[in-house]
């Protein structure tokens, strides 16, 4: 009769067999990170908007070779079908991203809510931020409608499911030109409280030669860190809402502006860019 096996036998199987998956993924500080920047809405619509014009950006390319290699007598057609694969999948994540901005207002009405209890730190910011505010209330509902038109959920005219489509547009656009001057206030604070911790640098000088009681600098020194992070991020949101600027202009108008839409894709695929980056950073 064989002797029993060791009471420890089965947990150690269970932790070689089961366990072992786990025990081969590092732990790892950027896995954390992913795992909390993408577990947020904002931090999967920037992923999906990087992939979508990715996407978008590869289809001319993808054809234009296709094109080139069939004028070349290298295939037998000038269409790319890897090229129509990206196109459906880029129109699937669009349209998966509009249907998840459903839930877009409720923040919109938080902030509203807000900014009156707790208003920024001066008039103009107030004034901005609730025509921005305002803006997206309008857009919101405007766009909600003409996804429910365009999947024929509810049976609007062609004519007038275009005219949601722009006007949704005009009031991101509103939106877009006020952030300007709300990105203008946001420097001009920051360079006073940078002028202010510029003093309390020439102010520690002295206090090494004796002159002045010390304070805590190193207090200052964090606050200094921290605004130029705060700078590093303003920048990038400056810079996206630049890209964003013609996006918007575009689709504000019933006809566009730019007569090639590759152009709109590429400003598009710099303001997923530069929002995933911005997002990735905050994290």
């Amino acid at each position: 009769m064989a002797s029993p096996a060791p009471l420890g036998f089965i947990p150690a199987t269970e932790d070689m067999i089961l366990g072992g998956v786990g025990k081969m993924i590092p732990k790892s500080p950027t896995l954390e990170r992913l795992a909390t920047f993408l577990g947020s809405y904002s931090g999967t619509d920037k992923l999906f908007m990087v992939i979508e014009t990715t996407l978008k950006i590869l289809i001319p390319l993808l054809n234009w070779r296709a094109r080139f290699r069939h004028s070349a007598g290298l295939r037998k057609t000038p269409n790319s079908p890897v090229a129509e694969r990206f196109k459906s999948m880029a129109g699937l994540i669009s349209d998966s991203r509009m249907l998840w901005r459903f839930f877009g207002l409720v923040p919109i009405l938080k902030w509203l809510s807000a900014m009156e209890r707790t208003p920024p730190s001066n008039r103009r910011l107030l004034t901005i931020e609730r025509l921005q505010a305002l803006a997206m209330l309008a857009y919101y509902p405007l766009e909600h409608l003409y996804y429910f038109g365009s999947h024929k959920i509810y049976k609007f005219p062609v004519k007038k499911l275009s005219t949601l489509a722009v006007w949704s547009c005009r009031a991101w656009a509103v939106y877009v030109v006020l952030h300007f001057l709300h990105l203008r206030e946001d420097f001009k604070l920051l360079d006073e409280r940078e002028t202010e911790l510029a003093a309390n640098a020439v102010a520690e000088k002295k206090v090494e030669a004796g002159d002045l009681v010390p304070a805590d600098y190193t207090a200052t020194r964090a606050e200094y860190k921290a605004l130029q992070k705060k700078r590093r991020a303003l920048k990038l949101d400056l810079f996206v809402n630049l890209v964003n600027l013609p996006q918007c202009l575009h689709w504000s108008l019933e006809k566009g502006y730019f007569r090639n839409e590759h152009l709109v894709d590429l400003f598009g695929w710099l303001a997923g860019i530069a929002s995933f980056t911005s997002g990735w950073e905050a994290t």
